[in-house]
């Protein structure tokens, strides 16, 4: 069979792309069918991998040929030759092709390399170093890199043996049971140089942890899906942070919540209460956890149509009742610092209101699927395998059932798994997308999704001098070490945790993104242990001792 599993693997970081392969010797139907799936593509890569070294047709069949002569008439092909370039002579009308990448061998680097590429993360800097298909020698374009880089610690100057303390550190963790696995990516100049993952999915470890697992991201949500989506609307000027909520939210206005302001719900200081549990007031028997059957049913239908669990809908109606006991809940006596999930929950309504679209399709249209972070979403299971999401909590008393593609937050649950505080899912690499546009100030892949200035604004600490080390949505860590990141990082970086077991930290100073991601919660809420032994600092501080 033929070798081409590094090009597709490192084109998938970049982008969802589907495969579809033909045989060197393929029939005509088989050319035929491909053309069939592939009708709907706009963009098509095609990588030609196994090529002899004998001229004149080094491998490549007139069927091979015609179809790509074809496709490049409908569609922009791009060709990668993993071969001869003289092999160019073979093809019609090369001038058709949108863009040709010539890689002389099939070697896993060298998919490796092409893959990268093609998609920017390494800059087209070679030119045709012979004539062939018309092309003359020397032909060529530069390009500048535009995204992330695939590497090794030491293209940014770090010895890999100083990262080798960061295996003790997480097997050490494991061991206690502070979690069951873990992936960690780190990025230094744009340039991804660890990104590795530890343990398994459960105890039982039947499932190894993967690089491009999906985890429960939690509380990061808040600064993945609702912060841009605000900070976007910011710039459209769409939104004001310094007017009340209760000019978007109407609603608001016969509560205690009508002069709340925008701004300081986003710095946690609107004394807003922490949390409701909005759960408990759904059971009709609150001794056994027996669910009220007006309010869930087993299966879906027309009014029970959100789905809460496996084999767990609740009504939508039910949202109102949830926002009603937001409104009604009692402020906190002093405006300080106070981290609550209230606002964001209330942001969730708003944003869908003034943009009069779902959260879930805004994000996905304005960040997330430009980004190429196709496993960053809401309710994964409607897209992934339920294998490639890491299980959290066991949940005894709600749901009653191992959460697996199901977002761990009651409230968020309860909202059909879309809400402005959690929901959020993603592997690694693509939440590595987000924080690197959020580290180059609102650009990323060519691409301006946020305004420099904007980004700036809202990763400065509110209200420092008061006791409050956030940042507008964004957390931040305090010299005296108040904070979830060590206190080496810069006095401009800024980041989230989530309740999962999760964390991504973005310092411009030394242009350095950490994520750490895990199910810490797995099988138990109240396991503390990796908060505890402090994991996520220890590791990150492993990181900045090589390079300050």
């Amino acid at each position: 069979s033929v070798n081409f599993k590094k090009f597709k693997q490192l084109l998938n970081n970049y982008d969802d792309v589907d495969d579809y392969v033909i045989n060197k010797n393929g029939s005509q139907a088989e050319f035929d069918l491909v053309l069939k799936k592939i009708k709907d593509y706009d963009v098509v890569i095609v990588g030609i991998h196994k090529m002899s070294r004998r001229p004149p047709n080094f491998g490549i069949t007139s069927q091979t040929v015609n179809f790509i002569d074809k496709l490049s008439s409908e569609k922009a092909v791009i060709l990668n030759l993993f071969g001869n370039p003289y092999a160019l002579n073979k093809f019609k009308d090369i001038k058709r092709i949108q863009a040709i990448n010539i890689s002389y061998n099939n070697w896993r680097l060298t998919q490796d390399i092409a893959a990268q590429l093609i998609y920017g993360g390494i800059p087209a800097q070679a030119h045709l170093p012979v004539g062939a298909g018309g092309i003359p020698s020397g032909r060529g374009f530069i390009e500048e890199k535009i995204r992330l880089k695939y590497s090794v610690p030491e293209e940014v100057k770090i010895k890999s043996e100083d990262l080798k303390v960061i295996d003790s550190i997480i097997l050490g963790a494991i061991s206690t049971k502070a979690t069951p696995g873990c992936t960690i990516l780190a990025i230094k100049n744009g340039v991804i140089f660890f990104n590795k993952s530890y343990g398994f999915h459960t105890y039982q470890k039947k499932n190894p942890t993967q690089n491009g697992d999906i985890y429960d991201l939690a509380s990061i949500t808040k600064v993945a899906a609702t912060l841009p989506s605000i900070m976007k609307l910011y710039d459209q000027k769409k939104i004001d942070i310094n007017k009340k909520l209760s000019y978007y939210l109407p609603e608001l206005d016969s509560t205690n919540k009508k002069n709340i302001i925008i701004r300081d719900i986003l710095a946690h200081q609107a004394r807003l209460k922490p949390w409701i549990p909005f759960y408990l007031q759904t059971f009709s028997d609150i001794r056994t956890h027996k669910l009220n059957p007006y309010i869930y049913s087993s299966e879906k239908t027309k009014n029970y149509n959100l789905q809460v669990a496996e084999s767990l809908y609740i009504t939508e109606a039910y949202e109102d009742t949830l926002f009603q006991r937001i409104f009604d809940s009692k402020l906190e006596r002093k405006k300080r610092y106070k981290y609550s999930d209230m606002g964001f929950i209330m942001f969730y309504r708003m944003v869908e209101k003034i943009t009069k679209t779902h959260l879930e399709q805004y994000t996905y249209d304005n960040f997330y699927n430009p980004l190429g972070a196709t496993t960053l979403g809401y309710n994964p299971l409607e897209r992934f395998y339920k294998e490639d999401i890491v299980p959290t909590e066991n949940d005894t008393k709600y749901r009653k059932q191992l959460l697996q593609g199901y977002v761990h937050d009651y409230a968020a649950a309860m909202l059909g798994g879309v809400c402005g505080h959690a929901g959020l899912f993603s592997n690694a690499d693509d939440l590595a997308k987000l924080a690197q546009m959020y580290l180059q100030r609102g650009e990323y892949g060519g691409r301006r999704y946020i305004a420099d200035s904007t980004i700036r604004y809202f990763a400065k600490c509110v209200a420092c001098k008061k006791g409050n080390r956030r940042a507008l949505g964004f957390d931040r860590t305090t010299k005296s070490g108040k904070g979830p990141a060590i206190n080496d990082v810069s006095p401009d970086s800024f980041g989230h945790t989530g309740f999962t077991g999760t964390m991504v930290w973005i310092d411009p100073e030394y242009q350095f993104v950490y994520i750490f991601l895990s199910n810490r919660i797995h099988p138990d809420i109240n396991n503390r242990k990796l908060i505890s032994g402090n994991v996520r600092a220890k590791v990150q501080r492993v990181f900045y001792n090589t390079f300050l």
